[in-house]
């Protein structure tokens, strides 16, 4: 393992492995956003009653959802690329990144079947959400404090901020479907 790490450390800038935050959200969503909307029509009445209404789920809704979350993962890059580092919002949400793998492995366990984003969960997400923040702990970016503090927060956080994001999914496709069109360049509501 530590020569994994050597090897990467020397190969990889840090503003590099930040910079893959996004792309590794986006491939762990596009694994989601293919499964999620079958899998919840399918498991629906298996989900806690609390859950059905959100578990309930179309694949545009789930693609605002993820939209929202990658514009996050975005930011949060960028700010911990400027030359002032500014690394709150990055750790926060790889904090999230990672605490929310446990999710991944508790609902196959749950529904006693494979539930979307489980693989690139153990593939993706769990080895880039730790290399990353050993990272930022190596070049002293963030402390064992900080982190354990963000963690915290992030395993916090996880629910209500999936939650705002499918809800915000749902709420602007119902919205937009509210709008049709009567004729071209006409926009009225229904």
């Amino acid at each position: 393992m530590a020569l994994l790490l050597t090897v990467l450390d020397s190969r990889l800038s840090l503003d590099l492995v930040i910079w893959a935050f996004p792309v590794a959200f986006l491939i762990h969503d596009l694994e989601e956003l293919v499964t999620t909307e079958r899998f919840s029509r399918e498991n629906r009445e298996r989900f806690p009653k609390l859950l059905r209404g959100l578990a309930t789920i179309s694949t545009a809704q789930f693609l605002i959802a993820m939209m929202v979350l990658l514009v996050l993962t975005v930011v949060a890059a960028y700010l911990a690329t400027r030359p002032l580092r500014d690394m709150t919002v990055l750790t926060l949400t790889l904090s999230i990144f990672l605490v929310h793998v446990i999710g991944h492995i508790a609902l196959p366990v749950f529904f006693r079947r494979y539930t979307p984003g489980l693989i690139t969960a153990l593939v993706i997400v769990l080895p880039y959400s730790l290399y990353a923040l050993y990272r930022l702990f190596s070049a002293h970016l963030i402390t064992g404090e900080s982190l354990t503090l963000t963690l915290l927060f992030g395993a916090l956080l996880v629910a209500p901020l999936i939650w705002l994001a499918l809800f915000i999914g749902k709420w602007l496709t119902r919205r937009l479907s509210v709008i049709k069109r009567s004729s071209p360049g006409e926009i009225v509501e229904k």
